[in-house]
Order: C-alpha cells, then sequence, then structure tokens
C-alpha cells in the first residue's frame, strides 16, 4: 500500500506541475491588454513630452513605438523514487536490534521525490527614432482641408478646431486705393494667433469669434473629370488614396446675415464648390468678399486697444483698425503644419506658466456650446452662457501638480501633467486630436506647400 500511495503521489504532481505550466502559457489575454495599457501611456507621454519642450523652447525629439512581441514559456521536471522493506515480525518480541546489514531484516521503506519549475516572459518592443525626411515631410504639411472638415463635421467646437489649425487671419482692402501689391497698415491687417501677446490674443479671438458667428466652415471643392491614361491610373494607384480638396465657405445661422454676402462665399453656392485647384486648403484660397460690421469693428478696438494706444508697443500697429469696418475687404489664413501646433500648445503652456518678462499669467479659452446655436461674436471670458455657449480652457499644462487621472511626464526634474476634466479644459481631447492627425499627416509622400488661404472679395 505505501508503494501505490507514493508512485500516485508523484503522479498527480507530475500532472498538477504541467496544468500549472499550461495554464500560465495560455493565459495571454491578459498581458496584452497590459501592453496596451502601456502602449497608450508611452505614446500620450512623449506627445505632451514634446509639448512640454516646445514650452520650454527646446528642440522637439520625436520616437514611436513600432512593435509590441510578448513571449511567455514555462517548463518543469519532477523525479521520484522508492524502496520498501518490512521488519520479520517475530524479532521484536525478543527485544533485539539487529545490525542494518543483518538479513534478519528483509525489507525497508525509504523514497524520494523532487521537482523543478520554471517560468519565463516579456515584450520584445521595438522605439526608431523617427528623424527620416518623409517623416518630417509630413510634420511640416499644413493641415489637410479634408481632416478639419472631419472633426467639424463631427462634431468638435470650431472654436477649438480653429484656434488649433489657423495661426494668423489677414484682412486687406479692395478697390483704387489698395491694390494686391500694397501691404500698408491702412490696406492690410495681419492679426497673429499669438498667447504671449496679449495684443495678438485678444484681437485673434475677437476676429475669429465674428468669422465664425458669419459661420465660417469648409466645404470640399468639385474637381472636373480628366481621363487618365492606363499608365497614369496605375500611378496613381500604387501613390495610395488623395485626400479631397477642401476650401472655406461661410453657413450663417442668421437669415439677417445673408444679405450682406456675395453668394459665391455661400457653403453649398456652385460658385464656390467649383472653385480652382489653387483655392484648396493648405494653398491660396480665392473666394468672394467678407463683410465686416462696423459695429464689431469699433468693438474689438474698445476692448482691445482703445486703452493700450501710447502705451503697449504692440498697439500702434493696429491703429487703422476702424478704417475697415463697414467694409467687405478679403480675408487670407495662414494654416498650421502638426510641428506648428505643437509648438502652439507650448505657447499656450508657457503663457499659464511662465510668461514672457513683464507678461501676466492666462489661460487661452475657447467658446465651446450647441453647435446649431447662434454663434457668439463676443470674446472669453464671460461669465453668464452666451446663446448656451460657455468659455473653457484651450489647453492647460500644470507643473508639479498632484492632479490624478490625467497624463504627466517629467522633464529635467520637472513633473508636468494635463487633467482629463473636459469640463474645466480641453486638454485631453486637444491632445487627441493631435495624436490622431500626427499619425495621419507623418505618413505624407508630397513636399511640404504654402500654407497661404485667401478669401478675395470680388
Amino acid at each position: 500500500m505505501l508503494r501505490q500511495y507514493g508512485v500516485r503521489a508523484c503522479w498527480v504532481a507530475v500532472v498538477a506541475l504541467g496544468l500549472a505550466a499550461c495554464a500560465i502559457v495560455d493565459e495571454y489575454s491578459g498581458r496584452a491588454v497590459v501592453y496596451n495599457l502601456q502602449a497608450e501611456q508611452a505614446q500620450q507621454q512623449a506627445l505632451l513630452l514634446n509639448i512640454v519642450r516646445a514650452s520650454l523652447r527646446r528642440p522637439m525629439q520625436f520616437t514611436g513605438l513600432q512593435s509590441i512581441t510578448g513571449t511567455a514559456s514555462a517548463s518543469g521536471s519532477i523525479t521520484a523514487g522508492g524502496t520498501t522493506a518490512s521488519q520479520t515480525p517475530y524479532i521484536s518480541l525478543f527485544n533485539l536490534i539487529p545490525p542494518s546489514s543483518s538479513s534478519l531484516i528483509s525489507r525497508t521503506l525509504s523514497g524520494n521525490l523532487g521537482g523543478t519549475a520554471s517560468m519565463s516572459g516579456g515584450p520584445t518592443f521595438t522605439v526608431p527614432v523617427l528623424d527620416t525626411q518623409e517623416f518630417y515631410q509630413g510634420l511640416l504639411t499644413p493641415i489637410p482641408g479634408q481632416l478639419l472638415d472631419l472633426y467639424l463635421q463631427a462634431g468638435y467646437p470650431r472654436d477649438v478646431m480653429f484656434n488649433l489649425v489657423i495661426e494668423r487671419i489677414i484682412i486687406k482692402k479692395s478697390g483704387p486705393g489698395c491694390p494686391p501689391e500694397v501691404h500698408t497698415p491702412n490696406c492690410e491687417m495681419a492679426i497673429r494667433n499669438y498667447p504671449s501677446q496679449d495684443i495678438d490674443l485678444e484681437l485673434f479671438q475677437g476676429m475669429l469669434g465674428y468669422l465664425i458667428s458669419l459661420g465660417l466652415s469648409t466645404e470640399p471643392i468639385i474637381e472636373p473629370v480628366v481621363k487618365q491614361k492606363s499608365a497614369g491610373a496605375t500611378a496613381q494607384a500604387d501613390a495610395g488614396p488623395k485626400l479631397k480638396p477642401f476650401t472655406f465657405c461661410f453657413a450663417p445661422r442668421d437669415e439677417k446675415v445673408y444679405r450682406f454676402f456675395n453668394r459665391g462665399v455661400l457653403c453649398g453656392h456652385p460658385a464656390t464648390g467649383l472653385l480652382l485647384k489653387a483655392s484648396e486648403i493648405g494653398r491660396k484660397s480665392v473666394i468672394s468678399g467678407v463683410p465686416m460690421s462696423q459695429a464689431f469693428i469699433n468693438r474689438l478696438y474698445d476692448d482691445s486697444l482703445k486703452s493700450r494706444m501710447g502705451i503697449a508697443d504692440g498697439a500702434a500697429g493696429y491703429n487703422a483698425l476702424r478704417s475697415f469696418g463697414g467694409q467687405k475687404v478679403s480675408v487670407s489664413f495662414n494654416t498650421r503644419s502638426i510641428e506648428e501646433i505643437l509648438y502652439y500648445l507650448g505657447e499656450v503652456g508657457r503663457r499659464s506658466l511662465h510668461p514672457e518678462a513683464g507678461g501676466e499669467m492666462r489661460r487661452v479659452q475657447v467658446r465651446v456650446g450647441p453647435p446649431q446655436n447662434q454663434f457668439p461674436d463676443r470674446s472669453c471670458p464671460f461669465e453668464e452662457p452666451i446663446n448656451g455657449y460657455v468659455c473653457r480652457d484651450l489647453f492647460v499644462l500644470e507643473e508639479d501638480s498632484t492632479t490624478q487621472g490625467g497624463i504627466a511626464v517629467k522633464y529635467e526634474g520637472t513633473r508636468y501633467s494635463i487633467s482629463s476634466d473636459s469640463n474645466i479644459a480641453w486638454s485631453m481631447p486637444v491632445l487627441d486630436i493631435v495624436k490622431q492627425l500626427l499619425a495621419v499627416n507623418t505618413s505624407a509622400k508630397q513636399l511640404p506647400a504654402s500654407n497661404l488661404i485667401s478669401v478675395l472679395s470680388n
């Protein structure tokens, strides 16, 4: 019985060890999810790290998590052996203890059991340095109009998207006194989206809000169908899918505004959709004139310039702003590339953490609300909602914060983070948009193009 029990125990141990090893190796779902979470953290922290570098005016460095391969193995072995012996029963009756070599002992009982088991596993990953010509061509290429239109149609706030994509707005008069080649302040005015300067920031936010209130939107350009030869068609197929060209147009929510527009500037009008190739977003776009309300221009001047004239260095260049009121002017937009968006977010973070000499800490705010409601042409901040719109911080970079639930990264001993609470700031959705744009644009094949879009009057 003892022999049978020992053998049975050995087999049970062997089977248990084998089953445990198989179970450990076969259960890969948990590790796969962990790899996914680690990839999320690595990509988001790398993106945030470059925004931190931009805020400190440091050169950016890009790496990518190219592949992750998980491995696991398990092995085990068990050894067992035994002998049995029993003492002749009658020896014990005489209180005799025979020597171990005595033949009076016919059987002895002894046994041994041993086993070994091992398990190993871990991911193998590749993190290349992204410094190729193709990567930087995509990084420096202006955001395609089709992607901008995709986000607008998906319901992303227009003020958020246009603040990210548009770097500068240029308004220009037309007529005998202001021909296209004249760029004096009385004829042309450039308004930068530059968070480090109060005047530039306030003028841009005011002008952009006015254009959005007029219904600034995007629309695809209808290109004529051209028959291609088989060789050309094959080459185009090899180049991959091509993004559709888009242009800016206006879709006013207020019916009273329509009488101020030329019909060729309105979304859906045939003249808007049949523009030439040069009108594509990311290049020079030529459409009809844009009306500048005198009441809006006067209010913009009073709110942002009047009290600064003769005091602030940057105010003198906008002295002729009021002369643009009551006219139809051309409007040009300079759109950003991915690199410029990252530097812009760095400027936003720098203004809220360590502003330029003499500047005050200030956060860039955008207007978010129901897209079907009339957009307010007033700039943030305003305490009470206007037509359902409220002010939210665009992107907030925090330093040495203990906020949980967001993304954090350390750079030169300092911890930087953004919050995931979109009721306070749009930091996390903005980072997600930039991540998607970076992934799409950095696979571009074409060379960087000019990023000027013009809206010209008739």
